[in-house]
């Protein structure tokens, strides 16, 4: 979810103008002016209309799977948030080390073993990281 102005831009929600909870000059009229009338927006929707009135019947995105620009944006946008979540996480496990548990036969239940699962090392995690298929969006 984005906050509301972002989302005022993309998707033409209502907005709240915070321009008088804040104090400083600056920020009073950068607020009043994200909200104003001299912003877009509902730019998706808009584009939306534009692409469904120039290409009738057209996928945007070349695939049945991203029909409209509003579709093609968010599915770019969950994959690029996880594809950089993800790369946060590894960054995190590069610095710290090896943050997976060792297993032994000893704490391992045999009906429900998954250290087949677990990735060797680092280099294995990253690899399928960058290999699995993002289905959040």
């Amino acid at each position: 979810m984005f906050g509301d102005i972002a989302s005022r831009f993309w998707y033409g929600n209502d907005a709240i103008d915070l321009s008088s909870n804040l104090n400083k000059r600056g920020a009073k009229s950068a607020a009043k002016l994200a909200v104003s009338s001299n912003v877009p927006c509902g730019i998706l929707q808009r584009a939306n209309k534009i692409w469904q009135h120039r290409h009738p019947g057209d996928f945007f995105g070349r695939s049945y799977k991203s029909q409209t620009p509003m579709i093609y944006t968010r599915q770019v946008f969950g994959r690029l948030t996880c594809l950089y979540n993800g790369q946060h996480i590894i960054d995190g496990m590069n610095t710290i080390g090896d943050p997976i548990p060792s297993i032994t036969n000893s704490n391992v239940d045999n009906e429900t073993d998954m250290v087949d699962d677990l990735p060797l090392d680092r280099r294995t995690l990253l690899s399928r990281v960058n290999n699995y298929p993002c289905i959040c969006t």
